[in-house]
């Protein structure tokens, strides 16, 4: 398994509004890097149907195949999923907002240095 393609979170950014959403309004931090079992089975409890269908995407595979796994794999497959993207996604973001900094700094320089 690998992480989404750019398409790939077009295809699924409904869903994973949904659940960031409902995790917002139920205050379920997940966030922290740590992921308890009570914070994993309130996320399973209370965005269900959109990880199926995100699992389901991920996998390229019908939802009842994805409903048919052992509860140790669908757990393992999730977690797995939301490791790989939220790194992925934490990575890029991050490197962006240092990059767009970076460039702001540079240009806040080169403009002192015309007016001096």
């Amino acid at each position: 398994m690998k992480p989404w393609s750019f398409g790939m979170l077009f295809e699924i950014s409904p869903m994973l509004d949904s659940v960031l959403s409902t995790l917002e309004t139920k205050d379920i931090d997940i966030d922290s890097g740590f992921l308890s079992y009570t914070t994993i089975a309130r996320l399973f409890a209370v965005a269900s149907p959109q990880i199926l269908d995100i699992i389901a995407i991920t996998l390229d595979v019908d939802v009842n195949e994805v409903k048919n796994l052992s509860m140790e794999d669908g757990v393992k497959i999730a977690f797995t999923i939301y490791q790989q993207n939220s790194t992925v996604l934490k990575n890029v973001i991050r490197s962006l907002l240092v990059e767009r900094k970076t460039k702001k700094v540079v240009e806040k320089e080169t403009a002192k240095e015309k007016t001096t």
